[in-house]
């Protein structure tokens, strides 16, 4: 079962970090500038669909389960409550924590949906699917790089890393 959700893994990175840059290169060999959201779309889709894939099809605890929609549960709530606050955003944080305790592909479906929830009270907008993905990704590099590994319990390492990726990704 671990060999099966590696191999998705890194399928999905591949997906993320091949097709997508290619897909955007033939949009711009061969799609007129008009139709941009035709390649944004096929880009969010290309981009989301392999994570909550993955996430349906592996044997996943109900614990698990549980503790992803808390997680998500947790992230919205934070969000609406610093809302009135500029550029306070715990929601990131709590992405990360979550990415590093239970791994990158619900790192990814806990940021993405989160976002996706917390803006039917803010809005949702052409941004929104912008937004999932950067948050998805926060959660998906943080996961990769930390879960399971001993430097998850150093602090220092995790804030360092969650910081350049959050102002690198998002």
């Amino acid at each position: 079962m671990q060999k099966k959700s590696r191999a998705l893994s890194v399928l999905s990175s591949l997906l993320l970090f091949v097709a997508a840059p290619v897909l955007v290169v033939l949009s711009f060999e061969y799609l007129d500038s008009r139709y941009y959201y035709i390649s944004c779309a096929a880009l969010i889709l290309l981009s989301l669909l392999p994570f909550f894939v993955m996430f349906e099809k592996r044997k996943i605890k109900t614990t698990e389960i549980a503790a992803a929609a808390v997680m998500i549960a947790l992230c919205v709530a934070s969000r609406l409550a610093f809302s009135f606050v500029p550029q306070v955003k715990p929601l990131c944080a709590l992405v990360i924590i979550t990415a590093v305790s239970f791994g990158s592909n619900v790192g990814f479906v806990v940021g993405a949906l989160s976002v996706f929830l917390s803006n039917f009270a803010f809005g949702q907008g052409m941004f929104t699917p912008f937004q999932m993905l950067g948050m998805g990704l926060c959660g998906f590099v943080c996961g990769i790089v930390f879960c399971g590994r001993k430097s998850a319990k150093n602090r220092l390492a995790v804030s360092a890393v969650g910081f350049c990726v959050t102002l690198v990704v998002y």
